[in-house]
């Protein structure tokens, strides 16, 4: 559902540049790359976990924070572009340090952190880089975990303080508030 709503995205964006449409493009692709590191995983498609094991690294912690920055864009007259980058460091900081220890393990090494960490979630017998991945691993659901509830709180305040503004700037909203999915 993610990748198919990226390409109706970026189509819909070839016909009419939209920031916001970007934006949530960007956190679709993510999503959908996140939603193939779990294909590989479960399908045991072992051959391309160095690749979305760190593309993994990078978008888990990045999804949130794609969000909270779509919302801004949504919300905000002029959103702070430097610190909605600085949202996406840790990210960053987690997939580049993901891709460079895979690119300096040798395949057993490889193979090893595979079976004893991905598979096994095991640190036993994981020595070097493939103990130094396990690490970013676990920084990785750190982060993930630290982010949820500020970028939740975030987001929920945004967009009330926009429907207040709506509300009391507008007459007849014609629906220009946001709502909340209910479940």
């Amino acid at each position: 559902i993610c990748g198919t709503l990226s390409v109706l995205l970026g189509l819909s964006i070839c016909n009419r540049w939209d920031r916001a449409h970007f934006l949530l493009l960007i956190f679709m692709l993510a999503a959908t790359l996140l939603y193939m590191g779990h294909l590989t995983f479960f399908n045991r498609i072992i051959s391309v976990i160095p690749i979305t094991d760190t593309l993994y690294c990078f978008c888990n912690p990045a999804v949130f924070p794609l969000f909270l920055i779509y919302i801004e864009e949504l919300v905000l007259k002029s959103p702070n572009r430097k610190r909605q980058l600085c949202y996406l460091l840790p990210a960053a900081l987690c997939g580049i340090s993901a891709g460079t220890l895979y690119g300096l393990m040798d395949k057993t090494e490889i193979n090893t952190f595979i079976f004893h960490h991905i598979y096994s979630s095991e640190l036993v017998g994981l020595e070097g880089y493939p103990r130094t991945l396990a690490l970013v691993h676990l920084t990785v659901k750190i982060v993930f975990a630290l982010e949820i509830l500020p970028i939740c709180f975030a987001c929920w305040r945004y967009i009330n303080t926009y429907n207040w503004k709506i509300e009391n700037y507008y007459s007849n909203t014609e629906d220009k508030t946001l709502h909340p999915i209910k479940p």
